[in-house]
């Protein structure tokens, strides 16, 4: 296990490194200029010329990136053009908002779409299985920001048992109900189709057939002997799925005004606040590379033979 697991994280190296650079040449891909997003009316030739030299940016491109990556690895992001505040202070006050909205979403997707999908291919072709398959054909089909004012227009506005929008502060973990259900749907339709079509093809083994023959009982084979193994594709999809959580995290958090690292990447892209975007954006694509790590830990764990492959 300790082979597999440090084998994971090597080749995972050049994704970081890749991420980094990437995230990087975002300041050069940018249309405008960071020197008159700072100066603002104060712009002029001479002074933008001084700031670039004071920022470094007349530099070779390959010697500012050494230099940007040394920084964020001692943890310094550099500071936001707009506001002036630190970028890693800024990420990690709204890092527990998006956190909370991923890991509801997860669990909204998971409690809907194992049951679900279990009992569909359980009751294979039978009207259960047919709405199953609708509804997931539905959940994939709607966007979040439309889903997500559909919820508010009927939980917020007209029943008003929960708030439209705003922080966990502001309104505790209900803040966190429509936001998690809106973000959580499309990943529940998929995960329902996944659980079906896994756990309609592990009922099928032959040690199924066995355990059916020597008159154990309904649960104990779905849940025991089938369950386990079908759940394997289905962490899989969760996994590479998480980066969906964390892109679709900007609309969710926008349409319902929840003051998280979605939303600082929103407001970054309007404000044109390139550091601000650049730190968000290397936030969001090493989590994607952490939980994708994350996830083959958790398949050898329920697959030993991955360990060995």
């Amino acid at each position: 296990m300790l082979t597999f697991l440090l084998r994971r994280i090597v080749a995972t190296l050049p994704a970081l490194l890749g991420v980094t650079f990437f995230s990087f040449m975002l300041l050069y891909l940018a249309p405008g200029d960071p020197t008159s997003i700072i100066l603002g009316m104060e712009w002029s030739p001479e002074r933008a010329t001084q700031l670039r030299k004071d920022l470094g940016l007349d530099l070779p491109i390959a010697v500012q990136y050494l230099s940007w990556l040394g920084r964020v690895v001692q943890g310094d992001f550099g500071l936001a053009y707009v506001s002036r505040e630190p970028v890693l202070k800024m990420l990690i006050d709204r890092l527990p908002d998006t956190l909370a909205l991923s890991a509801g979403a997860m669990f909204c997707a998971v409690m809907v779409a194992i049951p679900l999908g279990s009992v569909s291919a359980l009751r294979k072709d039978s009207w259960v299985d047919t709405i199953s398959r609708v509804v997931a054909v539905l959940g994939i089909s709607m966007p979040v920001f439309w889903f997500g004012m559909l919820l508010i227009l009927l939980f917020a506005v007209v029943l008003r048992v929960l708030p439209p929008g705003g922080g966990i502060d502001q309104y505790g973990l209900k803040a966190l109900i429509l936001p998690s259900v809106a973000l959580g749907m499309s990943l529940a339709a998929l995960l329902t189709r996944i659980t079906r079509a896994s756990m309609v093809e592990v009922l099928q083994l032959d040690h199924i057939r066995t355990a059916k023959a020597k008159g154990l009982k309904q649960w104990r084979i779905v849940f025991k002997h089938a369950l386990k193994n079908a759940l394997i594709p289905v962490v899989t999809v969760l996994g590479l799925q998480s980066g969906y959580l964390l892109s679709g995290a900007v609309l969710t958090e926008t349409v319902f005004s929840l003051p998280g690292v979605g939303r600082l990447l929103y407001t970054s892209i309007l404000n044109r606040d390139y550091l601000v975007l650049q730190g968000a954006t290397l936030f969001v694509c090493l989590a994607m590379v952490a939980i994708n790590l994350a996830v083959d830990f958790v398949y050898a764990a329920i697959d030993p033979r991955i360990r060995y492959a």
